[in-house]
């Protein structure tokens, strides 16, 4: 199954979007004394991870697409 290049570097763009506010919104909750720092540090990881991805992705685009 083939996706055309824009497609494919759309959802890397969803995929940083999502990725940026995730490292936002882990970022801020670090500050919350209520909440465990240590599921800050998973979702600011899982932030970066989704950020890195669709950099990869947005790369591959010319490669997997058609």
């Amino acid at each position: 199954m083939n996706f055309r290049i824009s497609t494919i570097e759309e959802i890397a763009k969803v995929f940083l979007r999502i990725g940026e506010a995730t490292i936002i919104g882990a970022g801020a909750s670090m500050f919350v004394d209520e909440f465990p720092f240590f599921k800050s540090l998973l979702g600011l990881g899982g932030g970066i991870f989704l950020a890195f991805a669709c950099i990869i992705i947005h790369n591959k685009a010319d490669l997997k697409g058609k």
